[in-house]
């Protein structure tokens, strides 16, 4: 439960905690009130308990089931209190502007003294406001388009601040229980002040839109002022003085406006929208970086009603926004005390350094699975120079695939994942399309784009098939970008993500008798994009032990019984063998790679000259050379940075070069490839499609030939491909054992 969507009868339920004067659980299950709300003891206490959880109301140790209010549900209390007040009370003789002229001048004089530096804004703090005045907070929170103006009245009228300097006044430190979820937003939220966090989609261009005009009477020339809203400019009916109907407009004033597309934060059930209104010095202040597409934003503001179109028979709502602030959840901005810093070296000083980093990574969310887990740490470490790390993962489905990915995206700092399925045009990279509004054209960030900077998973790969997303998202792996070019928009969106592809194998399920690197979800019409990956991993069900799928088959009953009952689903450690390393709490992982992710190491000659003996094969004869493709060896590359910064070293040494090999070759092995005798290359579309087309040769001819051995030059006759290649691809097979040589010249299938 968070501030974010508190419930009436949570309210309810703390007006009755201090009503009672630290009622014990049963007092509260006699009192009327509560007990209208709660059915049960037992629903009473996880109500109560949820409420204590988030630091509304103290349970007392020694006697307990006995409740108080904490401060956080005082402040609450008092916001119930005083709107309750002014149902009933007669406020006719509040003034507002004095109200707000004694508040700057007695608790806020350095925001004036801001202010008078020529700054375009200034800061309406409703902490610092609740505490000098709370009615006059609660006059903002429920009525704020009226006290902004009163507001900025007192700053010219009581402040001596300069009355044609169009200042704005700008209201932050909203308290929690206005801030929603766009998909908590409702018609009783109109004209209230509210906080809401989402990600940018799409931004529209700074236009003029007016704000002020005058008008003349032709006949009498009798002045009118009038103030704009909306898109029409609107003349007086009829002139006061004479009665005549017809004016000329002799003055107007403008503003910049711009319209906002927010998108629900990733992770949210509901990924609900809404258009923001941003006017005035807020459209064009370039330190709010409005421009930002895909960036996590905070806006405060309050909800209008409008007509997207004047025959429109129901009204949308959008929000006016007040202030915004863009939210900056990247890894560089994660804070590190020096208790952090000491906690961190001394998992660097370990000897098994990188087995307590794998082996807590998800530690409770995925059991096992050190592979992937491994995979996914080089993964998180991976962002080079040279370019990012691309991780395939596939298998068989129920292998904990999907888990690790929503692990991420929940846990880690700028992680963003999306489904393959029906995602297709914005939902994944980018489009366009015309605003609702304005009728421009417009760039919308989909969640590659919304990733810009960090880490990108995309589920369910295997049902990618939109071929605009297939081309987007292969330029985004390779360029850091997307180029749109559509209608009038001629625009590259970054997209500087680390991919993480997680899907099915081709068919669903693994056939065990074919390589597993033959059933890759990303099939031949999509070579180019998977060339674009550095890491293919494998997972099945075989690779588990006995007594490992029983215990993955546990954890899934063990959570289908105890989800959503506030029960633990985690499988003691016990039992799944991580208890023989040091244990990391989460948030201190994050904090390591986080600080990780800083250091920049530089790769040794002795290093280097390892690399280039993996590629040339000439360490010793029995050296896998024909493993290391050029573009294998920049993986490789990439990954020997990674294990570099998993020890926090400062250069890459002969070591982090092995471990990256070896790391490599358990990547490929769970893929059925045979390193030492196969090449990568025959991972390339092409070669797959040429062993696919000799072995069904060989079938045919098989079936022909009463299931007997066929002739070589058969086989040369009946694909079309040149004797060399045929040959070559022959070879290949019978080295995996695909096919054998019963007598010379002929071939059978095993």
């Amino acid at each position: 439960m968070t501030d974010n969507n508190l419930t009436e009868k949570q309210k309810t339920l703390i007006s009755c905690v201090e009503r009672l004067n630290t009622p014990s659980t049963s007092d509260l299950e006699d009192d009327d009130e509560a007990s209208d709300l709660y059915s049960s003891h037992n629903s009473l206490l996880n109500a109560l308990s949820n409420l204590a959880e988030d630091d509304y109301l103290n349970c007392d140790r020694g006697n307990p089931n006995t409740w108080s209010l904490k401060e956080k549900g005082r402040r609450i209390l008092r916001a119930i209190q005083q709107r309750q007040q002014r149902q009933t009370d007669d406020i006719a003789d509040f003034n507002a502007v004095e109200e707000f002229a004694d508040f700057f001048k007695q608790a806020a004089s350095d925001e004036l003294a801001r202010a008078e530096a020529n700054e375009s804004h200034i800061f309406l703090d409703l902490d610092k406001l609740g505490r000098f005045n709370s009615e006059l907070e609660q006059q903002v929170l429920t009525n704020p388009k009226e006290m902004i103006e009163d507001c900025q009245e007192a700053l010219t009228t009581y402040c001596g601040l300069d009355a044609t300097s169009q200042l704005e006044v700008r209201i932050k430190n909203v308290p929690d229980i206005y801030h929603k979820t766009i998909s908590d937003l409702s018609s009783y939220d109109l004209e209230q002040l509210v906080t809401i966090k989402g990600v940018i989609q799409s931004v529209t261009a700074p236009m003029l839109e007016v704000t002020w005009a005058e008008f003349q009477c032709v006949k009498c020339d009798n002045v009118y002022p009038r103030k704009q809203t909306g898109s029409k400019v609107k003349k007086p009916y009829k002139c006061g003085q004479c009665s005549g109907k017809e004016f000329r407009e002799t003055d107007r004033e403008y503003t910049t406006v711009r319209f906002l597309h927010v998108k629900e934060q990733p992770g949210q059930k509901m990924r609900s929208k809404i258009v923001v209104a941003v006017r005035g010095n807020l459209a064009i202040d370039e330190r709010q970086n409005l421009q930002a597409t895909g960036s996590g934003i905070n806006i405060t503001g309050y909800l209008e009603p409008y007509k997207a179109r004047k025959t429109a028979d129901a009204f949308k709502v959008r929000l006016l926004a007040n202030h915004v602030e863009i939210d900056d959840d990247k890894w560089e901005n994660v804070e590190i005390t020096p208790d952090d810093h000491d906690a961190i070296q001394a998992i660097a000083d370990a000897e098994n350094t990188k087995d307590i980093v794998v082996r807590n990574l998800a530690r409770d969310a995925v059991k096992n699975q050190h592979l992937v887990k491994e995979a996914i740490a080089v993964w998180l470490l991976g962002k080079t120079a040279e370019g990012n790390i691309h991780t395939l993962i596939f298998g068989d489905p129920g292998t904990g695939k999907s888990a690790i990915g929503n692990y991420l995206n929940s846990h880690m700092p700028r992680v963003v994942k999306s489904v393959a399925t029906g995602a297709s045009g914005v939902g994944l990279t980018a489009s366009v399309s015309k605003d609702s509004l304005t009728g421009e054209w417009i760039a919308e960030a989909g969640a590659m784009a919304m990733a810009d900077g960090g880490f990108h998973i995309t589920d369910e790969i295997d049902k990618l098939s939109d071929s605009e997303d297939i081309s987007n998202m292969n330029e985004a792996l390779s360029d850091q970008s997307i180029t749109l070019d559509k209608a009038s928009i001629h625009t590259e969106i970054s997209a500087d993500v680390s991919e993480l592809a997680i899907g099915n194998p081709k068919g669903s399920t693994l056939v065990q008798q074919e390589p597993a690197y033959t059933q890759q979800p990303i099939d031949d019409s999509k070579s180019d994009l998977k060339d674009r990956f550095d890491i293919f991993l494998c997972v099945k069900k075989n690779d588990l032990s006995v007594d490992e799928q029983k215990q993955k088959e546990r954890e899934v009953v063990r959570h289908m019984i105890r989800r959503n009952q506030k029960l633990d689903v985690s499988v003691p450690d016990a039992e799944n063998g991580d208890d023989e390393v040091m244990r990391v709490d989460e948030e201190l992982l994050i904090k390591y790679f986080a600080y990780a992710q800083q250091v920049q190491p530089q790769l040794t000659e002795e290093a280097a000259e390892l690399m280039e003996d993996l590629f040339f094969g000439v360490q010793n004869p029995e050296t896998d050379g024909e493993f290391w493709g050029r573009r294998q060896v920049m993986s490789l590359k990439k990954v020997a940075i990674a294990f570099a910064r998993m020890n926090l070293s400062e250069h890459v040494e002969v070591e982090h070069v092995s471990e990256a090999s070896d790391f490599l070759r358990r990547t490929y092995e769970s893929m059925d490839f045979n390193i030492g005798k196969d090449s990568l290359e025959k991972m390339s579309s092409a070669d797959m499609q040429k062993r696919e087309t000799v072995k069904n040769a060989v079938s045919l001819l098989e079936q022909q030939n009463g299931d007997e051995p066929v002739d070589i030059e058969d086989v040369l006759e009946e694909v079309s491909l040149s004797e060399e290649e045929t040959e070559r691809v022959i070879n290949d097979l019978k080295s995996e054992g695909e096919l054998f040589e019963p007598a010379n010249g002929k071939i059978k299938h095993l």
